[in-house]
């Protein structure tokens, strides 16, 4: 099972480090990151992150240690060659937002760096408007997403659009 985090959640996972090393108590979203994340850890879940998560982990945060901590702990999706295609699609066809849309588009279409994995299964959120415009438009984002791959060359033709699941402070 690949699981795909919003820079939300990255970004409370990061948070949860800083607050440990600082001796503060990780806060209830933040806890409920590093539960869901130990979930599906457990069942042998692999972790990924976007690329754009990636590069702020890398080249705008100032903390090699957490970041460092993290990246041992995931690896990156790039951006398939559909990516672009299917991205327009979402945007064009729902009221997610680009970046919402952008995390989904990796869900079906991002690859590893040698690209031999495709998609994630399952993207985790902290966003509930992300969550809710999922869903709401599920059936149709799937039937758009049938109609694309059918005229593409394997493995995108096998792309899948990823379930979400929302984190939610208990």
């Amino acid at each position: 099972m690949r699981i795909l985090l919003d820079k939300n959640a990255v970004r409370r996972w990061f948070e949860s480090i800083l607050n440990t090393n600082t001796g503060t108590p990780p806060t209830e979203e933040q806890e409920s990151v590093l539960t869901t994340l130990a979930a599906f850890r457990s069942q042998g879940a692999e972790i990924y992150i976007t690329l754009e998560t990636y590069n702020i982990l890398t080249h705008i945060i100032r903390n090699p240690p957490i970041t460092r901590a993290i990246i041992a702990n995931v690896e990156v999706l790039f951006p398939s060659e559909p990516f672009r295609k299917w991205l327009k699609l979402l945007t064009g066809t729902t009221t997610l937002t680009r970046e919402d849309a952008k995390i989904l588009a990796y869900g079906s279409f991002g690859t590893n760096i040698s690209r031999t994995i495709l998609g994630a299964n399952r993207v985790l959120t902290l966003d509930k408007g992300l969550e809710a415009e999922f869903h709401r438009n599920k059936s149709g984002l799937k039937e758009r997403l049938r109609v694309l791959t059918r005229g593409l060359p394997p493995p995108y033709d096998e792309a899948e659009l990823p379930e979400t699941v929302l984190i939610e402070a208990e």
